[in-house]
């Protein structure tokens, strides 16, 4: 039978993600500016809502774990030397 309260995890891919938050961004320029959204966009900013706190939880949980050593050493600029390495 199996646990009814069991939940499915999907990690979506990156690129996916950036979508969802380029579109989060749209909607609160659009808010910043005065413009008023539609009743479909204010449906989509709050699902939007839910998913960047989410992610945001995540972060959170990896960084409690993990402390800031995977940012700190994941850093895509790490390869680029700065201005103090020349």
């Amino acid at each position: 039978m199996g646990n009814r309260n069991s939940t499915m995890v999907i990690i979506p891919d990156r690129d996916t993600m950036i979508t969802i938050i380029d579109h989060l961004i749209f909607l609160e320029d659009k808010l910043k500016k005065g413009e008023r959204l539609t009743g479909v966009q204010e449906l989509e900013r709050k699902k939007l809502m839910h998913v960047a706190k989410a992610m945001r939880k995540v972060q959170n949980a990896s960084v409690n774990k993990l402390g800031n050593f995977l940012i700190k050493n994941e850093s895509r600029y790490d390869e680029y030397p700065t201005s103090s390495d020349c």
